[in-house]
């Protein structure tokens, strides 16, 4: 590689300016999870073979929906009721692909609970930082606090892993740590 500041900003941009490594992080502390966008990029990481892939995996989004739809409402079930806690909203107008289980927990306990699940090897993670708190977007003036429902939301959302291969016994134990998490913390 001739120039290796420029491959590497070759590779931030094809994934949307995102830089992952928490050296170059101006955002400090904020977890784990944490990657933030410097510049702005785009996402150029879909090569002929996966467009190929995803031409097929659309004959089996109904049963995928389907599949994820059930999760989510097993997990409902699970963990509704448990104090300190908010299970994702359904509208009745509304039928999304859960490609995420965006739990709530209280933000004083978002990071505890989050590592305490990661150390019992639950696949939980955090999504999205608000886009406007980006540096690329700090950068544009745009100041923290701008947006306070993202912020309140950012602040207590943890993701649980929902993907189509989950069983019941998977899901029981998923909703079992997230309890206990929120007892040990």
């Amino acid at each position: 590689v001739k120039d290796p500041q420029l491959l590497r900003k070759a590779r931030e941009f094809a994934r949307q300016g995102l830089v992952r490594d928490p050296a170059r992080h101006r955002i400090v502390d904020e977890g784990p999870w944490h990657q933030e966008v410097h510049s702005f990029g785009l996402n150029y990481r879909l090569p002929d073979v996966l467009a190929a892939l995803g031409s097929q995996q659309l004959k089996r989004l109904e049963s995928f929906k389907k599949r994820r739809t059930e999760i989510k409402a097993a997990y409902d079930v699970m963990l509704s009721g448990i104090d300190g806690i908010e299970v994702p909203a359904q509208r009745d107008y509304v039928a999304p692909m859960w490609h995420l289980y965006p739990l709530r927990v209280p933000a004083k306990l978002r990071r505890a609970v989050f590592e305490k699940l990661r150390s019992t090897g639950v696949g939980v993670q955090v999504n999205y930082l608000p886009a406007y708190r980006h540096p690329v977007f700090a950068e544009q003036g745009f100041a923290i606090g701008t947006c306070p429902n993202s912020d309140n939301f950012y602040a207590r959302e943890i993701s649980l892993p929902i993907y189509t291969e989950m069983d019941e016994t998977m899901l029981a134990q998923v909703a079992k740590a997230v309890k206990g998490s929120l007892t040990t913390v």
